[in-house]
């Protein structure tokens, strides 16, 4: 018998995918409680797909605003394991000299999870 959900997500893109974090690592929901439904193989693909369509190699965000829970878990990402060998990270205040901020590897996503 399978165990009634009590939340259930349509879209596992950006908002989708924080939703689903924030209600499980935050509010304590049980895992198996909340189900994503994305029309695609893998959360975010379209998000990616679309990203590099257009060439966006580096996500330009004041290194707060993305899908993990924590503030500075992309900072933190950036500085140590795969991110410290894949990421380069510019600090906001210092993005006037820079070409580009906080690269974002798939593996960052999958950090997450």
């Amino acid at each position: 018998m399978t165990t009634p959900l009590d939340w259930l997500i349509v879209g596992g893109g950006v908002h989708g995918t924080h939703l689903s974090h924030g209600l499980v690592n935050r509010a304590g929901v049980a895992p198996d409680r909340v189900r994503v439904r994305h029309p695609r193989e893998h959360p975010l693909e379209t998000f990616w797909r679309v990203t590099s369509a257009t060439g966006m190699r580096d996500l330009r965000s004041p290194g707060v605003h993305h899908a993990d829970l924590h503030s500075y878990a992309l900072r933190r990402f950036a500085k140590q394991g795969a991110g410290k060998r894949l990421a380069r990270f510019v600090c906001p205040c210092d993005r006037r000299v820079a070409t580009s901020s906080a690269r974002t590897p798939s593996s960052w996503c999958a950090s997450m999870s």
